[in-house]
């Protein structure tokens, strides 16, 4: 192509099968239906010269050219309709090849990414941009020479007719190339803003449906409603009037060449009709030929527009690609003995440690208790303790070897961590608990009675569909089937972040017991964030983070 391909696009089309001999069958398709629409045009051309030539007409000549013509018409629609279904189903591979590839690489990220991405601006990308990958990856250098193909059958044929309009086109359409080039790119660059602002919708109605209760509680629906519509204004709307401007004077003079030069060919063609230069059927076949030979030609520069703007889009997904120059670990973890957290200092900026001089030693089957006042650091320990971010002064060990040695898969078969508020998906209870797996009841019935949702499995059944967000259950119930989803994994490092803080007393002590319980049976090292001292009297060491204490 003559437009570069950006590094982003190259490495997604790099995993992405091409499936050439199915668009060497579309384009052999397509050409054969351009060959036939083309030659269809020299047919008509012949009936008519037979009608309007001096002398007696030649009906059988007439006859068996209307039948051909027929004949070819009717090859023209089914090979079209061939080529838009095969061209269709191409299409929808390829977007779901792209999509699982960006969806696998999107899983590939670290921690911190999820974090610092919006959500709109994700669900943006891979409903929109990967789309548009996608197409160009099916279809674009496909539509690209099936276009320059189209447009040289055309030529010759018209070029058999009468060459200096041939040449003509083609100079013409040059210099509207030339023209439009820098217009193309512009516009693509307002594409791309397009696509950033619809971004910034989405995550706002995303947080304006998260945030109904307070909008509505606060009388807060005029102010929302307000910025809803200055955004529009001020952002979407803009870039895409801009788009539509840029867009406009593209089009316009495609448009100008479309209609002017095909009116001046026929004018032509009367003219040396009259001279006895041409005939009538002549006449009409040369003035549709112009305009079929400008169709392909309109198409390599819709191709040119299409390509500039997928490559522009392709550079918002580059946070998705992972660096593959960039060696990952590979020691696989079987299972965890011994952890020893050593942290000189950790802060998340330069200017500001939220850790000093942590250490402590854990055992298989431990269980640790790390408390603390707001702020002091509880959950920075569990953040480095899962790796979610990395220590730098300081390491942290399992079996003696530095965690960052582990392969991430290894690491997290062995090592899970249960936050306050757990994401549950839109589906059943039990799905949400064994994720599709498929577990022994007898052990299941076990995780359920240590997770204390017993009761509320027999009340409401294993199926009971819970809501987007789950918000047809309560905080510990919720609390409760995030941790049966962990347990039933039997991780060897569980880490609970206030596993007790939306549950009343009576729960949480049967909680801590059977938990304790169930970590000494299976093997489990716990840690355990809390201000609580339910699970202080089960621990085999207690962190006080507000005095830097520990014991034993």
């Amino acid at each position: 192509m003559f437009i570069k391909e950006s590094p982003v696009y190259t490495n997604i089309k790099k995993h992405i099968p091409m499936k050439f001999p199915t668009k060497l069958l579309v384009f052999c398709v397509d050409s054969f239906v351009c060959w036939s629409s083309a030659y269809a045009m020299v047919c008509v051309q012949k009936m008519i010269d037979t009608v309007t030539d001096a002398g007696t007409v030649d009906l059988p000549i007439f006859y068996n050219t209307l039948y051909l013509t027929i004949g070819v018409i009717l090859l023209y629609v089914i090979a079209s309709n061939v080529g838009s279904i095969i061209s269709f189903f191409m299409g929808l591979d390829f977007t779901k090849n792209v999509a699982r590839y960006l969806f696998s690489s999107y899983y590939k990220q670290n921690v911190a990414f999820s974090k610092e991405t919006d959500s709109g601006e994700i669900a943006s990308k891979f409903m929109n941009d990967s789309d548009s990958i996608a197409g160009w990856l099916a279809s674009g250098d496909l539509s690209f020479y099936e276009s320059l193909t189209n447009f040289l059958i055309r030529f010759c044929i018209l070029w058999s007719y009468y060459p200096p309009i041939s040449i003509t086109i083609v100079v013409v359409m040059g210099v509207c190339f030339g023209c439009t080039r820098t217009i193309n790119k512009i516009k693509a660059e307002y594409n791309k803003k397009i696509f950033a602002s619809t971004s910034e919708m989405t995550q706002f109605y995303i947080q304006a449906h998260k945030s109904f209760i307070d909008i509505k509680q606060l009388r807060k629906e005029n102010e929302f409603v307000d910025k809803m519509v200055n955004m529009l204004e001020t952002s979407l709307f803009h870039n895409q009037k801009m788009a539509m401007y840029w867009g406009l004077l593209y089009s316009g003079i495609f448009t100008i060449v479309l209609y002017i030069f095909p009116v001046a060919v026929l004018l032509t063609g009367i003219y040396m009709t009259l001279k006895g230069q041409f005939t009538i059927g002549k006449t009409i076949a040369v003035y549709t030929l112009v305009n079929m030979t400008q169709s392909p030609l309109n198409g390599l520069a819709s191709n040119l527009s299409s390509c500039k703007s997928t490559m522009i889009l392709s550079e918002r997904l580059e946070d998705f690609i992972v660096d593959e120059s960039i060696e990952q670990p590979t020691k696989v973890l079987e299972e965890i003995n011994t952890i020893d957290f050593d942290c000189d200092s950790f802060g998340y900026t330069d200017d500001k440690d939220i850790l000093q001089n942590i250490h402590f030693h854990l055992n298989k089957g431990d269980l640790m208790c790390i408390k603390g006042r707001t702020g002091v650091g509880k959950t920075t320990i569990s953040s480095l303790l899962m790796r979610f971010h990395q220590l730098k002064n300081g390491s942290i060990k399992i079996n003696g070897t530095d965690i960052n040695e582990y392969s991430f898969d290894s690491y997290y078969r062995n090592a899970n961590i249960l936050n306050q508020s757990p994401f549950l998906f839109q589906d059943t209870v039990i799905k949400n608990i064994t994720l599709g797996e498929e577990y022994p009841e007898e052990f299941f019935n076990e995780v359920v009675d240590v997770a204390q949702i017993g009761s509320f499995i027999d009340e409401y059944g294993p199926d009971y569909e819970l809501n987007e967000d789950a918000n047809n259950i309560s905080g510990g119930q919720r609390q409760r089937i995030g941790l049966a989803r962990i347990l039933i994994r039997k991780p060897q490092l569980l880490i609970l972040d206030e596993p007790t803080s939306a549950l009343d007393e009576n729960t949480s002590n049967n909680l801590a017991i059977k938990l304790r319980a169930f970590s000494e049976k299976y093997g489990i090292t716990i840690v355990v964030i809390t201000h609580s001292s339910i699970f202080e009297q089960y621990s085999t060491q207690i962190l006080d983070l507000n005095d830097n204490v520990l014991a034993k």
